[in-house]
């Protein structure tokens, strides 16, 4: 077990009930086989808008639901601490390994690399492009509750495509446009 999840059972802030996973004042997670999510991701991978589909439904969950719901019930706390948060419970619940490689809250950019990602892996020499796009949506949606301002994410590089990592650049449309001319239009 992860010591992110040994201290959310230390400070009873997750608890398991009949039909019910809950973490962090009542928010609800499910659990499901990663298959699905890759399974899901392939089949939408076929078309432009499946991809963007899938990207806008993870900003969304953020933006709406889960960023939003731990903001607040947990009231203002750091850009960095809730961004330490968010990493974690995404650890937790199995999409991989993250870490920031930068976040610079003046410029309002993150810079973020996962390892052992559900998706990408399973997706391993099956694609062609960068694949992760629920949980490039799920950093999107993420930066943009922390940031205050509307965020977008690139995924420039996957693991699915035999890179060592995956790569994701969240900022500003216009600087995503500009600096990822080959991803922007495919991704956002």
């Amino acid at each position: 077990m992860s010591s992110f999840f040994d201290k959310l059972m230390l400070a009873r802030q997750v608890s398991f009930k009949e039909g019910r996973v809950e973490m962090l004042e009542n928010q609800r997670l499910l659990l499901f086989p990663m298959e699905l999510a890759a399974f899901y991701t392939a089949d939408l991978l076929k078309d432009t808008e499946g991809t963007k589909e899938l990207y806008r439904t993870g900003k969304e969950c953020m933006l709406k639901g889960f960023v939003y719901n731990t903001m607040k019930s947990h009231g203002p706390t750091s850009r960095k601490d809730l961004l330490s948060l968010l990493s974690n419970i995404a650890s937790f619940a199995g999409w991989g390994v993250y870490r920031y490689e930068m976040i610079d809250e003046k410029n309002h950019k993150i810079l973020m690399n996962m390892w052992d990602c559900l998706v990408s892996d399973y997706l391993k020499g099956k694609v062609d492009a960068p694949c992760d796009h629920i949980f490039r949506g799920f950093i999107a949606g993420g930066a943009s509750v922390v940031f205050g301002r509307e965020m977008e994410c690139i995924e420039s590089e996957c693991i699915a495509l035999g890179d060592s990592r995956c790569h994701f650049t969240a900022a500003t449309k216009e600087e995503l446009e500009k600096e990822f001319p080959k991803f922007f239009g495919r991704q956002v």
